[in-house]
């Protein structure tokens, strides 16, 4: 199960305890090649894989 899955889980299971939010986020999740599903063609051939290396790397630093 992914994280975002046991959250659901875990709230549904434990409707007593109390959910609290931040608002505005005080993080945000970075760009990157996925680590737990098999991946797509971008992230497979060399030269789209270095492409989008860089673009992730720059979308990164501008979120920042």
């Amino acid at each position: 199960m992914h994280v975002d899955g046991a959250y659901s889980w875990f709230r549904r299971e434990h409707p007593h305890l109390r959910t609290l939010a931040a608002i505005p986020a005080i993080g945000v999740q970075r760009s990157s090649r996925t680590d737990i599903a098999p991946l797509s063609l971008k992230d497979r051939l060399p030269v789209l894989r270095n492409l989008v290396a860089q673009a992730r790397r720059l979308r990164n630093r501008m979120r920042r």
